[in-house]
């Protein structure tokens, strides 16, 4: 009498499992990338909200403002979403200047692509062709 197999080898199984591992290995860095782009939203949102923000206190005053708590009512220094860390920087803010940052926090510091985000008073910091991706364009 001749018996039927029914069921899967070892060898079969290791096959599967090592084919499984090979496509997880792919598909998490490309995750983790769309994660991190769809982050950086936050920061340009932020970003220019701010932007617009200065112009209008400029408009009613005689100089841009070197505090983010005169234009910001957001969560004290962080972006809507928590994962930027915004900021004015004082030494280069005058009357006719302003730059302000926006620099990756938490698990969105793990963006090695985008971690900081500038504008001016003149718009987006696209100095470089990577700055140029990191803002869309």
């Amino acid at each position: 009498m001749k018996r039927n197999p029914s069921g899967f080898t070892i060898i079969e199984l290791l096959i599967v499992i090592g084919i499984l591992i090979i496509f997880t290995s792919i598909a998490i860095p490309s995750y983790k990338e769309y994660v991190f782009k769809g982050n950086r939203s936050d920061a340009i949102t932020a970003l220019l909200n701010l932007h617009l923000a200065q112009e209008r206190w400029r408009a009613q005053n005689a100089s841009y403002t070197q505090s983010l708590a005169d234009i910001w009512a957001g969560n004290a220094n962080k972006s809507s979403q928590g994962f930027y860390a915004l900021a004015i920087d004082v030494a280069k803010t005058n009357e006719n200047e302003f730059v302000i940052t926006a620099t990756a926090i938490d698990k969105q510091e793990n963006d090695e692509k985008c971690k900081v985000f500038r504008i001016t008073q003149n718009g987006a910091d696209k100095s470089s062709e990577q700055k140029r991706k990191c803002w869309g364009h």
